[in-house]
């Protein structure tokens, strides 16, 4: 069953990866350990180099379901416990927030919040 789970959390991980395809994905797969997946996720995302990015903090935590406690609106994940990593990234004057499960990086942005409506 954990197997089973593992391989659903794989797939579901994958296709939620949009913008990563190609060559991308193989920087993203030798980076070393969840600071190196956090790093090569950050560069990415802010177009900048991997060396300019600087890990803050890595913390080891198991996940309630495979969003990695950053569900996004309109996408359903699995309920099953995934043990993966928060990083706090610096780059750019910024911080980040991102998850880690495996070679899978996601940057957590808070959801927008809703225009009241008159």
């Amino acid at each position: 069953m954990r197997l089973i789970a593992a391989g659903l959390l794989t797939a579901v991980l994958a296709v939620g990866c949009t913008g990563n395809e190609g060559a991308d994905n193989a920087a993203l797969v030798s980076a070393e350990g969840p600071a190196g997946v956090a790093q090569a996720t950050v560069a990415k995302y802010l177009g900048v180099a991997t060396a300019t990015v600087r890990i803050v903090s890595v913390e080891a935590v198991e996940f309630a379901d495979s969003s990695l406690g950053c569900p996004q609106p309109g996408m359903a994940y699995l309920a099953v416990l995934t043990p993966g990593h928060k990083v706090v990234a610096e780059a750019n004057d910024q911080n980040l927030d991102v998850r880690v499960s495996g070679n899978h990086g996601l940057i957590c942005e808070p959801a927008p919040k809703p225009t009241p409506k008159r």
